[in-house]
């Protein structure tokens, strides 16, 4: 099998039919078809299976893909690298990442980025926690701006920033008269908090609180916790990063008496084997932050 098989597959499986992977590749639809006729025959069984709507990876091919993805990587890394001797860092660079890191971070990071690597296309997938991991796991991120580290994630981890998490209410609540919110008077409590297959930084740090409180709403996005905290639906716990983002007049915040935070840094299946396209970012990142 050669590369461009592999990479053929890949768009193949993303795109669910022959002629939009062809379409995208530059192959015409019978071209494609050849290919994984003949990649098949190479490996000795079907990677597809194929309907009336289209095609989509069999168990032996979803069992390839994670592979086909790292062969892909390790190859651009190789080009990379040799541009990179070469003077001229080149490549492909795809980041997975929380939304505050996307708002709040990413826009002044990347135009420095860019106007120093004028030659690297990146590809930017807003994720919570659980899907940022699995993006690093199966191959289709390189790195990403994530919390933890939690155990069960199995990734590296190298911690950049310290976020606290606030106790985010209406304006108007009785919680506007402290400094600090005590976190006894959180008990009895209507929450709406990101959801747990999503972000657990609100959830685990709400449980770790031993609290006795009621889980109203959950939701996979925190301005929309925010919005609804507006409406008094309830309160919430949530990363301060995020409310910075926010701009909205209806709510407060504060910090708690006994504080909780989250650690953002960047994941990714090995840091030692990183690539000097994601050293490179990783080296904007902490110079337009200002992190040590």
């Amino acid at each position: 099998m050669n590369l461009q098989q592999i990479k053929l597959f890949i768009t193949v499986s993303e795109c669910g039919t022959y002629t939009k992977a062809g379409e995208k590749e530059g192959y015409t639809q019978s071209r494609v078809t050849q290919m994984m006729k003949s990649l098949e025959e190479e490996v000795g069984f079907a990677l597809f299976s194929r309907s009336h709507m289209g095609v989509e990876l069999t168990h032996a091919g979803k069992q390839l893909l994670p592979r086909m993805r790292q062969i892909v990587l390790d190859m651009d890394k190789l080009e990379s690298e040799i541009e990179d001797i070469k003077g001229l860092t080149s490549g492909t660079l795809r980041i997975a990442s929380h939304m505050s890191c996307s708002i709040k971070w990413l826009p002044p990071v990347l135009k420095y980025f860019r106007d120093n690597y004028p030659n690297v296309y990146i590809e930017i997938s807003e994720a919570g926690q659980k899907h940022a991991v699995e993006l690093l796991h199966d191959r289709s991120a390189d790195i990403a701006l994530v919390s933890g580290p939690f155990e069960e994630d199995k990734i590296d981890f190298m911690p950049i920033y310290t976020d606290p998490l606030v106790v985010v209410f209406p304006k108007g609540h009785t919680f506007e008269k402290y400094d600090r919110v005590p976190v006894a008077e959180l008990n009895g409590k209507n929450f709406i908090i990101s959801s747990d297959d999503f972000d657990a930084d609100s959830a685990r740090n709400l449980k770790a609180m031993n609290l006795d409180i009621n889980i109203d709403f959950t939701s996979h996005n925190d301005f929309s916790i925010i919005s609804m905290v507006a409406q008094h639906m309830g309160i919430s716990i949530l990363p301060k990063l995020i409310i910075d983002c926010a701009n909205n007049d209806s709510i407060s915040w504060r910090e708690l008496d006994k504080p909780r935070y989250r650690t953002l840094g960047i994941g990714a299946t090995s840091l030692n084997e990183l690539g000097p396209v994601e050293n490179a970012f990783i080296s904007a990142l902490k110079k337009v932050l200002d992190l040590k």
